[in-house]
């Protein structure tokens, strides 16, 4: 697979090179057939009483074109330490044993060059490690905390609704190219989330207060 719709918009042409404070977002032909494609996914999805529950631009993937016939060489991750394209080992500076760090760094070399940008490109939507069937939601939300729905900040309970609402912030987020509801890491972030929420969309349902 290439490169995500996160990531996509950077390597488009017409940003680079990227002149400063310039908006970076998607065409509005690719954007709707991103949202297009991401819904038809989705949709599929839920006709089997899936939800994703993970929804975002990270996990929706561009095809990648002609991969068959290209060269394995041309595809291959450079692993090169003269010519910087990965690193010596990384060692710890008090010298300690460090399990969980990395063992080396490698520079990023995305697969964008094979990655179709113009008119009939192909999406797919990955990783389903957070899908539960309808019947069976987890206890737990997966959800980056800015798409998470108000009803799973307040009560913490999961139906087949939380994939829409993301698609929401997802067609937000690809019209105007910013975040609908931008959330700070903090002991806080819950409060910080409900007060984004109201000051864009204004009172929430009472009802979910009673929970």
């Amino acid at each position: 697979m290439g490169p995500s719709v996160n990531h996509m918009v950077e390597e488009l042409p017409q940003f680079n090179p990227r002149k400063f404070d310039m908006k970076v977002r998607y065409p509005i032909w690719m954007a709707k057939s991103i949202l297009k494609q991401s819904l038809q996914a989705l949709a599929f999805l839920h006709e089997n009483g899936i939800a994703h529950g993970d929804f975002q631009p990270g996990n929706m993937l561009f095809t990648l074109s002609y991969i068959d016939s290209t060269p394995e060489d041309s595809l291959r991750q450079q692993e090169d330490v003269q010519t910087q394209s990965i690193s010596p080992p990384v060692e710890r500076r008090d010298g300690k044993q460090d399990k969980w760090g990395r063992a080396y760094l490698c520079v990023a070399q995305p697969l964008a060059p094979f990655t179709p940008y113009t008119e009939g490109f192909k999406l797919k939507l990955s990783d389903l490690g957070a899908a539960y069937f309808f019947t069976n939601p987890p206890t737990k939300p997966v959800t980056p905390r800015g798409l998470r729905a108000p009803e799973l900040v307040l009560t913490g309970s999961y139906n087949n609704t939380v994939d829409v609402w993301s698609f929401g912030c997802l067609l937000f987020e690809l019209i105007t190219g910013q975040q609908p509801f931008c959330v700070p890491y903090s002991e806080m972030q819950d409060d910080d989330h409900l007060l984004s929420l109201t000051s864009q969309l204004g009172p929430l349902p009472e009802d979910l207060y009673k929970h």
